[in-house]
């Protein structure tokens, strides 16, 4: 690896989808640009998602960008010259009973309103869709825009562009501070050596609120695990994003099948010292949801948290700053039940094998909306954090935060989504029923 940057314009801490598409767009304008993460492009949550593109099921004021961001999917192959495996096969959201209609006539509302197209299928229309699927459904929302693509591939194709373009790279780098001179951001201490920069983009995901504490900010953020499996390659069965009540699911560019939980799926929050953070904004919402979140003791977890706010020297501090290398295991019991239901949907499958298993890191947010703008204070710094379903509009967030750096403001309305939000002493709107 050749010797780091002492300094830029922009300092990115975080290599998932948004800090690769901001770095993308920066350098794609001249701007310079140096990207950290203590792991490397993709490693977490933008690299182990399911990959939905997908408009329904979201906050009204996240229709904007979603429409805008399907509009750069659609050409995202031919303009950065690199394959992401974008598939416009449209997104389901399954139906089983009348309480769940009820959800989709709600969505079917919202979407109208944001002028996206869709529609509610009866089953028939929907075997034309999905015809492995053998389970009788009361009906689907179908919206033919959406679509789902390669993670992986994606993030990579917008790092490997910004690289052509002039940004700098730099893996298993932990950012270790944020020095400020005068009220402004002036530098970036890591782990490899200090970077000059007036500007830092705080899109570490997950653990972007530890990046906020260190220019003394907080950011309401709890990580949950999410669970996926895969299967041996079959061949060509539908093309659509099939989102059930307690399935998802979608086939690959190589012929697998991804599945994970579906709308009302279950994900786990391992217990640590993060937990109690701003408890009374939070428990609420953990109440609320109890069907969905469950809570997990995870000793080793509990212990690294303890190492990282009580270190036992300098060297560990550096080493559990970020729970660096924390390598989530699949509950390969729950995916062995989601197959179950896989198989049960769509039973000409059974005895599909089950090729591997993963687990992936996922970041809600208390109001499960994105948090994205400039802050306050310090000067320069900027946040782009998105909740558990923040990969799809990844390209259009790249997009925004660098016009928000470069213009100093958006060409999308993003005031909803201001970092600030938290501290104006404004009551934070209860999340809506899907995480």
């Amino acid at each position: 690896m050749s010797s780091m940057e002492k300094e830029t314009d922009v300092v990115i801490i975080g290599a998932g989808i948004s800090g690769c598409a901001t770095a993308y767009n920066l350098a794609k304008r001249g701007t310079r640009v140096v990207v950290i993460d203590k792991q490397g492009v993709a490693s977490e949550a933008s690299g182990r998602t399911m990959a939905a593109i997908r408009q329904h099921g979201r906050h009204p004021a996240e229709m904007s960008l979603m429409r805008e961001a399907i509009k750069i999917w659609g050409r995202l192959d031919e303009e950065l010259g690199y394959e992401t495996e974008f598939v416009q096969g449209g997104n389901l959201i399954v139906a089983e009973d009348d309480k769940h209609l009820e959800r989709l006539a709600e969505y079917e509302r919202l979407a109208k309103e944001a002028e996206v197209d869709s529609r509610l299928l009866t089953y028939e229309e929907v075997k034309k869709l999905v015809p492995s699927l053998e389970y009788p459904v009361r009906a689907a929302l179908y919206s033919p825009g959406d679509g789902h693509c390669n993670p992986v591939k994606a993030t990579v194709g917008f790092a490997k562009v910004a690289e052509e373009r002039g940004a700098r790279f730099y893996s298993n780098t932990v950012a270790l501070g944020i020095e400020t001179t005068a009220g402004r951001v002036s530098s970036v201490t890591t782990d490899k050596g200090e970077i000059k920069t007036p500007v830092v983009v705080n899109a570490a995901g997950i653990w972007a609120n530890r990046v906020a504490r260190m220019v003394g900010l907080y950011l309401p953020i709890k990580v949950t695990v999410s669970h996926v499996g895969e299967t041996e390659p079959l061949p060509p069965l539908f093309k659509t994003f099939l989102w059930m009540p307690k399935l998802s699911c979608r086939q690959t560019a190589s012929g697998t099948l991804r599945f994970g939980g579906g709308y009302l799926g279950v994900r786990d929050h391992y217990i640590g010292l993060d937990s109690f953070d701003n408890l009374g904004l939070w428990l609420p919402r953990l109440l609320r949801f109890r069907r969905f979140i469950r809570l997990v003791f995870n000793g080793s977890h509990l212990w690294r948290e303890i190492r990282r706010d009580f270190p036992l020297g300098k060297k560990d501090r550096r080493l559990l700053e970020f729970a660096a290398g924390w390598e989530p295991r699949a509950n390969n019991r729950y995916l062995s039940h989601q197959a179950q239901i896989l198989w049960q949907r769509m039973p000409g499958l059974k005895g599909t094998k089950i090729m591997r298993t993963w687990a992936g890191l996922n970041g809600l947010t208390a109001d499960l909306l994105p948090i994205m703008g400039r802050v306050e204070h310090p000067d320069g710094f900027f946040v782009v954090c998105f909740p558990s379903h923040g990969f799809a509009p990844g390209p259009v967030t790249g997009k925004l935060v660098s016009e928000l750096i470069l213009n100093g403001k958006t060409s999308i309305p993003i005031d909803a989504f201001n970092p600030m939000r938290f501290y104006k002493k404004k009551a934070v709107a209860m999340p809506s029923d899907v995480l």
